[in-house]
């Protein structure tokens, strides 16, 4: 005699007769098609078990696709919709050599013993780590509201620092010149090699990139843009709003950029690297600062074959009118793949 066990998710139906002429067998379809007989006199006990159900993968065309269908104008004004408790903290940055500032958004009820996805925020320049919780920006205001429209998940969001400057928070003056910017291109090294494991000792994080995301405006839009296609691997979700010149040399209004990355053609993602989520660009229209230099970023991997999402935003400037629905679309479309 023999117990037999039957995963009951792989069972399509039971029957103790229907194939037999006789009363002593019995016999299972399975989903694949295939049938099981056993004879009744061989059975001592029949145990149905559950079986783990795998959710298939979300491929990143499918997630891109679907975010390219749902690109907003206007983001929603709800009157004092805002999202969790921010927090000011230090870390040190063994890449500038001293400790550096930085804001968190920790959820409303924040639980220890639960683990959260977490977003970096990054500012434009010769801002700080509060320059994008002002309220023209709308981040909180953003995720509060496709939380409650069940659109995205609670977060833990980090608003850094970026200038990874040895001797400064901020640089003298308005230098636009390119040791300021080397010292804001030095914040990857920051982010990968000392704030991202700060943060992770410091908060409940989950774990991979299906957790992680980073989006920015203007300088932070850049530097965003950068990491997040050159580190896929950890950065699931990209997002660059009004995104700054400099990742590509160029000559701007203010002054000319050596480039991070020298060749238009190496302007892709890392070989062996996963493809993004999301990848999102957005500009507005009427953007005087950075003029069509993120219609320029989206036009490049376009020819460089990166899957990836441009949206151009009628009528508006270098401000909250592209930050907004910029992260209200983000929002919506991170986070959301299991």
């Amino acid at each position: 005699m023999k117990k037999v066990i039957i995963p009951f998710l792989t069972l399509f139906a039971y029957a103790a007769t229907t194939m037999a002429e006789n009363d002593d067998k019995m016999y299972f379809w399975l989903k694949d098609g295939s049938v099981v007989e056993y004879a009744i006199s061989d059975v001592d006990s029949l145990t149905f078990s559950e079986q783990e159900q795998i959710t298939p993968e979300v491929s990143p065309a499918e997630t891109m696709q679907k975010l390219r269908d749902d690109l907003v104008q206007f983001a929603p004004d709800v009157p004092n919709n805002s999202y969790g408790e921010v927090k000011s903290y230090q870390y040190y940055s063994n890449s500038a050599g001293r400790t550096k500032k930085v804001n968190v958004l920790l959820p409303p009820n924040y639980d220890k013993n639960k683990k959260y996805p977490v977003l970096f925020v990054l500012h434009g320049i010769f801002g700080n780590e509060s320059s994008m919780l002002d309220g023209s920006m709308g981040v909180q205001k953003m995720i509060a509201n496709a939380i409650a429209e069940g659109l995205t998940k609670d977060m833990i969001v980090i608003f850094p620092q970026m200038y990874t400057c040895p001797t400064a928070d901020q640089p003298s003056g308005f230098s636009f010149d390119q040791q300021t910017m080397r010292y804001y291109d030095m914040f990857e090294k920051d982010l990968l090699d000392d704030l991202l494991p700060w943060a992770k000792e410091e908060f409940s994080i989950a774990e991979g990139r299906k957790n992680t995301a980073i989006t920015g405006f203007s300088l932070g839009g850049r530097e965003a843009l950068y990491i997040g296609t050159q580190h896929t691997d950890v950065f699931g979700f990209v997002g660059a709003a009004c995104p700054a010149p400099g990742i590509l040399p160029t000559k701007d209004q203010f002054m000319e950029h050596e480039g991070t990355i020298k060749n238009e053609a190496d302007f892709r993602l890392k070989d062996g690297n996963p493809e993004p989520y999301i990848l999102l660009i957005s500009g507005g229209t009427n953007d005087g600062t950075v003029g069509n230099y993120p219609e320029q970023y989206h036009n490049v991997l376009k020819n460089n074959n990166v899957d990836h999402v441009w949206h151009s935003i009628s009528g508006t400037g270098h401000d909250g009118s592209s930050v907004q629905p910029h992260m209200y679309t983000f929002m919506r479309h991170i986070f959301n793949v299991e």
